[in-house]
């Protein structure tokens, strides 16, 4: 397994020429640098001329309440038709804005939100992007695959 670690620019610029193909990522949260993270997948909005992700997620979850006291983050993209991960470290930022909440809303997001955009739980997360690795598996194998998957959420990649 070869990693590949990529500064802000890079990461941007990668981010950018994946967005049409990927959308769905991995959020992994934790109280502090000892934790196992907690892990939720999220649905990707967009993606600023800044770098800057934008998610909705709702304040009931883990992940939320980790934000509370820790603001970094990772998010983890696979890499369409390549056995290799994007791991995309940055720091979070939440919003309870309704106009950002109005921006972002999908009816994608209606099964989550059983008020739908009045939904007093419903939160807008900013991930600011700081940089990234690429994980390229030495196997095409699915078990190989989830190992990698694994080792990448528990951090112990190195």
């Amino acid at each position: 397994m070869k990693n590949v670690i990529q500064d802000k620019q890079a990461t941007i610029s990668i981010l950018k020429a994946l967005m049409t193909d990927i959308k769905n990522g991995i959020l992994c949260t934790s109280t502090g640098k000892n934790d196992f993270p907690n892990v939720q997948t999220v649905h990707t909005k967009e993606m600023d001329r800044n770098g800057n992700l934008f998610f909705i997620f709702s304040s009931e979850i883990r992940p939320y309440q980790n934000l509370q006291t820790n603001e970094e983050i990772r998010l983890i993209y696979t890499i369409p038709h390549k056995s290799e991960f994007l791991l995309v470290t940055g720091t979070a930022e939440t919003s309870n804005n309704i106009s950002s909440i109005e921006k972002y809303w999908s009816v994608y997001n209606a099964k989550d939100f059983a008020k739908g955009k009045r939904d007093p739980t419903i939160r807008v997360l900013k991930i600011a992007v700081e940089y990234s690795k690429v994980f390229k598996s030495a196997s095409t194998g699915m078990v190989d695959y989830l190992k990698l998957l694994g080792r990448i959420i528990a951090n112990t990649h190195e």
